[in-house]
């Protein structure tokens, strides 16, 4: 057995450069809650389930709201906007609301969000960032510079890797083939067992918590620019909106490392973790730099993404993929990351109601798959969704 003595921890400040997203799960309709633009001030008020049910209750509507939520199409604002009991449905909403979020729809007409995601907050409603995330995008760092460092050890599960993405098994199971090389490390005196063998146990993150314990947050649209072949670069909105950690805001976490059992690995401290990361992020934004800013249209978010130390959260997706550019070539790398992802996503043609990729990304994808680069946006500021920094603090 391993006699872990050496432990190092530190204390430190997440900021936000970005505006973040991590999903708790929920997915909230428009009749589960209010949105209200009122001369360019767009608020969303999220509903103290509690108040929202006892209002209902005693107001004697809670059959009729029911009922309309069940038709699917209701907007909250506008319903209440219609019961002769309502007299002011803002301050209504302002006694039960458990908070409130500043919303960036790209039109000032929208009478609705749509779905929103739901950020992940305390039992309090203070928005965090869990530890497993932060642990998870340091773990695919890390798995990211194993492979690059010693590219052959990896290279020869490639076709193994790369049958289980064809074949519907998907990332899933072949992150867990590189996992289980790069990190079953630990000796084992009796049955082989991953979880205990890991070098990750190693590694323990405390949530990121704000340090301000605000509840401010911010409803983000999804904003795609898309690289398509032959095409020039093609910025849209998304009909799909996330709750956010504004950016600017100010976290605090703290990271224990267990240096024995890391050594395995090559880590000696926790700054080899953070160079690790940072390397990782400034090899995925290069990849993406080089096919969306050639016409330098995205300087700011680009220069900016220089300070970030980790990439958290929701629109971050393709430096995850980053791992399989490393394991294969960078062209049959984005061979089978598109045929993965057309056979995954697909609609039904309306003539033949046969299934067929829903974004052709063999056919449209010539240089990066996903060619997509993820984009949050205010009035006037635009970033690369996700980016965070990280000092250390006394």
């Amino acid at each position: 057995m391993i006699n872990s003595t050496k432990f190092e921890h530190k204390e430190y400040e997440l900021t936000c450069i970005a505006p973040v997203h991590i999903g708790n799960g929920d997915v909230l309709k428009s009749y589960e809650y209010a949105y209200i633009n009122n001369k360019g001030n767009r608020t969303v008020y999220f509903l103290d389930k509690m108040k929202w049910a006892k209002f209902l209750l005693e107001s004697n509507l809670l059959d009729t709201y029911a009922a309309e939520a069940g038709r699917g199409k209701m907007i909250l604002i506008d319903w209440l906007k219609r019961q002769r009991c309502v007299h002011n449905p803002e301050q209504l909403l302002k006694q039960l609301a458990i908070s409130t979020a500043e919303a960036y729809p790209h039109t000032e007409v929208k009478r609705t969000l749509n779905d929103i995601a739901r950020q992940a907050k305390s039992v309090q409603g203070v928005p965090y960032i869990p530890g497993s995330s932060i642990k998870g995008a340091i773990r695919t760092a890390i798995l990211h510079h194993l492979i690059q460092k010693n590219p052959e050890s990896y290279r020869s599960i490639w076709p193994e890797v790369k049958q289980a993405i064809q074949s519907h098994r998907g990332r899933k199971i072949s992150s867990q083939q590189l996992e289980h090389i790069a990190f079953t490390k630990l000796p084992t005196t009796g049955r082989p067992d991953d979880a205990l063998q890991s070098v990750m146990k190693g590694v323990s993150v405390s949530d990121a918590v704000r340090i301000d314990h605000k509840k401010n947050t911010v409803i983000i649209q999804k904003l795609d620019v898309s690289k398509k072949r032959g095409e020039n670069n093609n910025s849209h909105y998304i009909s799909l909106f996330r709750e956010c950690i504004p950016a600017g805001t100010k976290l605090h976490f703290s990271i224990t490392v267990d240096t024995e059992i890391m050594k395995y690995i090559g880590i000696s401290s926790i700054e080899d973790l953070w160079k690790w990361s940072r390397d990782y992020i400034e090899e995925g934004l290069s990849m993406q730099k080089k096919v969306f800013d050639m016409n330098r249209d995205y300087i700011p978010e680009f220069k900016e993404s220089e300070l970030a130390d980790v990439v958290l959260g929701g629109g971050t997706g393709f430096l995850s993929k980053t791992v399989y550019y490393a394991l294969a070539s960078d062209a049959e790398g984005r061979q089978v990351l598109a045929q993965f992802f057309d056979d995954i996503f697909t609609t039904k043609d309306r003539r033949t109601h046969m299934k067929q990729p829903a974004h052709h990304h063999q056919q449209d994808d010539d240089r990066l798959t996903p060619r997509t680069l993820k984009l949050a946006m205010t009035e006037g500021e635009r970033w690369i969704m996700g980016l965070a920094s990280v000092k250390e603090v006394r």
